[in-house]
């Protein structure tokens, strides 16, 4: 079981998996969309929830670009009645998430941004300021951006790791080398002495 769970992780962290990513959620999406909603207004739900969702397609490549269309297109989507509220805070958490991880800080902090302003403006300003919208876009932003810094210091501890495997696999040889050495010295010695008697 944790096998395959780290081989699921290391398949999500590739971006050839995004397309994966953005399909799940669109699913996730439509599926509460069609649950929530009474009937009308679908089609035209469904179409906002995959223009939603088409930014996913490239969370990695483009995260800065992508977010900044989500941000856009939120000021639409999100005035749509009956829009699907815990799966769309899924796809902000997972375009906040790649900006946080995937792009220059300054960068991602604008698009972020961006993203919550529009959050903001699609929610309206009743009740300002909607703290789940720092919740669905600052905490998975610092989270990718600790991912991001801690990285190369795993990249580094595991080369590390194999390098000291490396090189106690090699002492292991060196020291068996040595041991058999002493083994036929101390054979020889003995051959030696019994043959001189």
């Amino acid at each position: 079981m944790r096998e395959r769970a780290r081989r699921l992780w290391c398949y999500l962290r590739q971006p050839r998996s995004d397309p994966v990513i953005a399909a799940v959620l669109a699913v996730l999406c439509l599926t509460e969309l069609l649950v929530s909603s009474d009937g009308s207004g679908v089609a035209l739900g469904a179409v906002e929830v995959l223009l939603l969702c088409a930014p996913l397609l490239v969370l990695r490549t483009h995260p800065v670009a992508g977010t900044c269309v989500a941000a856009v297109l939120m000021l639409v989507v999100r005035r749509v009645d009956g829009f699907p509220n815990f799966a769309g805070d899924l796809v902000v958490c997972a375009l906040a998430y790649s900006c946080g991880a995937h792009a220059s800080l300054r960068d991602g902090c604008l698009a972020v941004a961006a993203l919550i302003v529009s959050m903001q403006v699609g929610m309206g300003f009743s009740d300002f300021p909607n703290i789940e919208i720092a919740f669905a876009t600052v905490g998975p932003f610092w989270v990718g951006y600790e991912v991001r810094l801690r990285t190369p210091v795993v990249t580094r501890l595991a080369r590390r790791t194999r390098e000291l495997h490396d090189e106690h696999e090699a002492f292991a040889q060196l020291s068996v080398r040595r041991e058999r050495a002493r083994i036929a010295r101390e054979l020889h010695d003995i051959v030696a002495h019994h043959l001189a008697v």
